[in-house]
């Protein structure tokens, strides 16, 4: 007699049964305890009837005997010997004749958790499913395993959804399950006995319409496996040959999806290649290659996308059709890259070899189309499931509107960068070195990652307004796609979708984006961090910690060591929080800073080691170093500021202290929400109580905190150059410290009285500080700050009264009034950073110091360069007479717009971004006049007390050799031979 449940009183009533079957081969020295783990778990928590059959196939050991006295000790235990090897074997011996309703096998190391294990056999025994696996490769999963197994089980499950159209997400792991009649009459079709075996099994019922149902697994390496990983690799290679075989001519079973969708994707791409061949002939004649390249097959691309949809996949109507269309693009940017790459790279501009070279790399990105559409944007699995992801959609178009709408009126933003994106264009050395002009005399002040991002752009399209800022503003709008992922893993979609919105709605956030300053690629590389991160913490995996110390390293190599600021928060929450013991934790920081340093010095490295004569010097540095730019002008430099440079730097962003972010500067571009997501971080981390050390939300939690108060201090302490908009760094973590802590005290609010208190004191405390932040701004919508104190007043009022703070949870009426009250609060917390966060849409962004709000709360801005005599570059190109640059300045905030107005000419700026490098010394000056490189010199700009120049010796020598021109109404314009 089995364990099982109450039999009900009535005729012909059976109960449920199920069997376990654990095959082994040499297993003695795991088998018995694992036999007893899994026999106690059934017999304490499982509600059904069980078998536990041990299959033994073939054992050269102990492992027989040892099976036989524990089918003789334990109860619902019965041993099956079978003489030859083969898993696929056992399984099918014993499924064959078994008499169980539900037949399933589990792995004899029990890697997989056993809590999962009547979740998977639940819906067979319903009759919901026909089979069920357990994944782990979908959300929900834990998996802790080494690099090189999960390199080979993601590459192994992309094989079977690009080849064999296979929709399940896992097809290796060793815990599946199936209703014993469908399984019996699977079983004649599948050839394999071996580990092919359940991947086969499951292709077929795939291919028959059977129902998978699938169930996230926490899943743990066995050390000691030993599997033949070549050997079953290639076993594994040939049945999924033989099955696309079988599958195709259709021979016993339903013919495959790639059978019915490869000739339709073919065709459809046929029509698409010539469409896009004539389109780029068209248009070859009026723009470059690259341009024409990018124009049609950004035509073809929409239509190639709703033509698979409609013909090849067999999507119809309206629903999904904008994210289809947008996931599509994934598809052309691959293909964008893979075909303007193939044109770039072409030796000549033979007309004829342009488009053998169009053909060529298009049949490659086609092939890539087809895998993203079948194993991606039209899996039909993908298609069915309800994603509340959709409600993140109109926060992501809130995003891209604020960060788009007017973008012309910014033309060049910050001309400093956009001199360097425009000279990257013109030379491929300036555009590695991250060089400010063509001639690649001197670099700009931060490494080139952002700059190149951008150059790409300006290279395919043209360089241009859109072209140069777009990117930026995809990243923006990526940034608060994937903080919405990282805080929705954790602590829900409504924490998630609050801390997108929040970050969407960060005024200077909303600034940056729209200007070409590198910190937007930085927020985006931080987050992406972040992410990683705790999903490292999440599931125990290494992988995921290498690809946060990849993200920092690449943040790194977009402005130096402000990307570090998180490196503390990141190191000590996963150290003291992730799983595991702790040695094994230190060891993989180890492996995570050294794919940091390798990622992070690369580029400078690699720069430095080029002899000083053959690039570009390294502006802002002491001594023409990048690694003393990164350790000093942006690094310690940042902290303690420079000898000439006043403490503080109050003109940017106030006078270092404590409350430097909440400054008329600063306060209006960051700390709207500072109150909020200290509150909700405070509350929240007590909330956590005892929980386990590994507790995945108060490791959020303290990364997220740890973020904010590094920034935080180093922000307001800091005695070098700081403008207000760094502080978009710090954006990310307010906004997640808001999302996640302030659903965490609304739950706690409605489910204790104790605590009834703190939501409506963090509301309160915010929404006044937002009052007080708007009168600051005389004359900016003064109808705003009463309308946030009443918003607050009501939302603090409602969420105190008794009745509703002592309401049943279950009240609905109850539930609904704390929301509204809730709601309430939201307007009045962001109603006033939302204001700020449109004024840049009403002015242009521009100049070195990007800022949002009303002027009268912006003030002072970056000083500026007088205007360029328009007559100057004109007269410049007409007596170049074969000079590499046109003219040297002091220093690029005059070279920058000489260089944009030329449209990418080469101008020198002896002094670099200031004007103090000591880049062009007297003697390196007269070699280059010497030999003709360099007629012009013009150096009356930025002559001022406190800010000297770098260069007084060449200053000396032009008054020497050099004559004034006269020829036109410029100061300190000289002519050198």
């Amino acid at each position: 007699m089995y364990r099982g449940e109450t039999v009900p009183s009535g005729q012909g009533y059976r109960r449920q049964l199920v069997e376990v079957v654990v095959p082994v081969y040499n297993e003695q020295t795991v088998l018995a305890a694992s036999v007893r783990r899994l026999h106690d778990y059934l017999t304490e928590s499982f509600p059904y009837d069980f078998r536990i059959t041990i299959a033994d196939n073939a054992s050269t050991d102990g492992t027989w005997p040892l099976a036989r006295g524990l089918a003789l000790e334990l109860e619902h235990v019965r041993a099956v010997h079978l003489e030859k090897k083969g898993r696929g074997r056992a399984l099918r011996h014993v499924w064959s004749t078994s008499d169980a309703d539900v037949v399933s096998y589990m792995d004899v190391d029990l890697s997989t958790g056993l809590e999962a294990f009547l979740p998977l056999v639940a819906p067979l025994l319903s009759g919901h499913s026909d089979l069920a696996i357990g994944t782990r490769l979908t959300r929900g999963s834990a998996v802790a395993r080494g690099l090189k197994r999960e390199v080979i089980s993601r590459s192994y499950n992309l094989l079977l959804k690009t080849t064999l159209g296979a929709y399940f997400s896992d097809a290796q792991c060793g815990f599946k399950a199936g209703r014993t009649e469908i399984v019996r009459a699977l079983l004649p079709s599948v050839e394999d006995d071996a580990w092919f075996f359940d991947t086969e099994l499951l292709l077929l019922a795939e291919s028959r319409g059977l129902r998978i149902h699938e169930v996230p697994v926490d899943w743990v390496d066995d050390l000691d496996s030993r599997v033949d990983i070549l050997k079953t690799a290639y076993q594994d290679l040939r049945g999924m040959a033989r099955v696309a075989r079988r599958l195709c001519t259709q021979r016993g079973i339903a013919a495959s999806p790639p059978a019915r969708t490869l000739p339709r994707f073919a065709a459809i791409g046929v029509v698409s290649t010539i469409a896009h061949l004539l389109l780029y002939l068209l248009l070859r004649n009026v723009v470059s290659a690259v341009a024409a390249n990018a124009i049609a097959l950004l035509v073809t691309a929409v239509a190639n996308t709703a033509a698979n949809r409609r013909f090849t996949f067999g999507v119809t109507g309206s629903q999904n059709a904008l994210r289809h269309q947008a996931e599509g693009g994934v598809a052309f940017l691959l293909g964008l890259g893979i075909s303007s790459g193939g044109l770039a790279l072409l030796p000549t501009t033979s007309r004829s070899l342009e488009l053998a070279a169009v053909v060529a790399c298009n049949a490659l990105a086609t092939v890539v189309r087809f895998v993203l559409f079948r194993g991606w944007i039209f899996r039909p699995g993908r298609q069915s499931r309800s994603r509340p992801e959709v409600a993140l959609l109109p926060i992501l178009g809130l995003a891209a509107f604020l960060y788009t709408w007017g973008l012309s009126a910014n033309g060049t933003a910050n001309s400093y960068y956009a001199a360097a994106v425009l000279s990257g264009t013109k030379s491929w050395k300036a555009f590695i070195c991250g060089a400010l002009d063509s001639g690649s005399f001197i670099t700009v002040d931060k490494p080139p990652l952002a700059l190149w991002v951008m150059g790409l752009s300006a290279r395919i399209f043209g360089f241009g307004t859109w072209s140069l800022l777009l990117p930026q503003v995809l990243e923006g709008v990526a940034a608060v796609a994937v903080l919405y992922v990282a805080v929705r893993r954790v602590s829900g979609h409504v924490a998630g979708l609050i801390a997108a919105l929040v970050l969407t709605l960060t005024p200077i956030t909303v600034a940056i984006n729209r200007d070409d300053n590198p910190d937007t690629l930085l927020v985006l590389l931080l987050v992406l961090g972040g992410w990683a991160c705790l999903e490292a913490i999440r599931s125990g995996r290494l992988l995921p910690l290498l690809l946060s110390a990849t993200a920092i390293g690449l943040a790194f190599n977009t402005k130096m060591m402000q990307a570090y600021l998180v490196l503390p928060a990141f190191a000590l929450v996963y150290l003291a929080t992730a799983p595991g013991g702790v040695w094994r934790r230190i060891g993989r920081l180890s492996l995570f800073g050294t794919v940091l340093a390798v990622v992070s010095f690369s580029w400078m490295t690699a720069i430095d080691a080029v002899p000083a004569s053959h690039r570009p010097y390294a502006g802002s540095s002491a001594g023409n170093s990048v690694w003393n730019l990164a350790l000093g002008y942006n690094g310690i430099g940042r902290i303690v500021g420079r000898a000439h440079e006043a403490p503080g730097r109050a003109m940017f962003g106030g006078g270092a202290g404590p409350g430097r972010l909440f400054s008329g500067q600063v306060g209006g571009q960051i700390s709207w929400l500072i109150p909020f997501a200290v509150i909700a971080l405070a509350g929240a981390l007590v909330l956590r109580g005892r929980r386990p050390r590994t507790d995945l939300r108060r490791a959020a939690l303290l990364l997220w905190g740890g973020w904010l108060l590094v920034h935080f201090a180093v922000f307001s302490f800091s005695n070098g150059i700081f403008h207000a908009y760094y502080t978009t760094a710090a954006a990310p973590a307010i906004a997640a410290l808001t999302g996640a802590g302030g659903v965490a005290l609304f739950r706690a609010y409605r489910h204790s009285a104790g605590w009834s208190w703190c939501l409506p004191a963090a509301i309160a405390v915010t929404g006044g500080w937002s009052v007080v932040m708007l009168v600051r701004a005389p004359g900016f919508l003064p109808w705003l700050p009463g309308t946030v104190a009443l918003a607050t007043t009501v939302a603090v009022g409602t969420l105190l009264l008794p009745g509703l703070r002592r309401g049943s949870p279950g009240s609905r009426r109850v539930t609904r009034l704390a929301i509204g009250a809730t709601l309430a609060g939201v307007v009045g917390v962001l109603a006033g950073p939302a204001a700020f966060a449109v004024t840049p849409l009403t002015r242009p962004v521009q100049g070195n110091n990007p800022l949002a709000g009303p002027r009268s709360a912006t003030r002072p801005r970056m000083p500026q360069t007088r205007p360029l005599d328009p007559g100057l570059i004109p007269y410049l190109e007409a007596h170049r007479d074969g000079a590499t640059w046109l003219a040297a300045v002091p220093s690029a905030r005059l070279a920058a717009p000489m260089i944009l107005q030329s449209h990418g000419r080469p101008v020198m700026a002896m002094g670099g971004f200031g004007g103090s490098d000591p880049a062009l010394p007297a003697a390196k000056l007269e070699g280059y006049v010497q030999s003709g490189r360099l007629h012009y010199l013009l150096l009356d700009e930025e002559q001022r007390p406190g800010r000297p120049f770098g260069n007084p010796g060449a200053v000396a020598w032009v008054h020497a050799h050099c004559a004034a021109v006269a020829e036109l109404p410029v100061p300190g314009l000289f002519r050198c031979d």
